[in-house]
């Protein structure tokens, strides 16, 4: 049996459909980065996809603590992390170009 192939073109309309059409707000760099899986998906390295980020917005979603890994995103700039359960925040865990916070409404 031969496989069959879907065209770039295919798969970025299917991007945008449901099921496959997912909430990006978290990020304004989300949808780029799902088109760059689409059109050059050989890019998509842990490197390339931390680095990729530059706003990350995560409300509301019962997070309790910013652990090093957040060190991991070199160009993050904006990170909104309002309405969650954060109690203490160690500068010596945000990235050093990170040029904007936003924490209102935690524990």
């Amino acid at each position: 049996p031969t496989a069959c192939y879907e065209t770039v073109e295919d798969l970025q309309e299917l991007a945008i459909k449901t099921p496959y059409n997912v909430d990006c707000t978290w990020s304004s760099e989300a949808t780029t980065l799902r088109e760059i899986a689409v059109k050059n998906p050989e890019k998509l390295t842990n490197s390339f996809v931390l680095s990729h980020f530059k706003s990350l917005r995560i409300v509301d979603k019962k997070v309790t603590e910013i652990d090093e890994g957040l060190l991991n995103f070199k160009n993050l700039q904006q990170l909104t992390l309002s309405a969650n359960l954060i109690s203490l925040v160690d500068s010596q865990r945000l990235p050093k170009c990170l040029k904007n916070a936003v924490l209102y409404q935690g524990k």
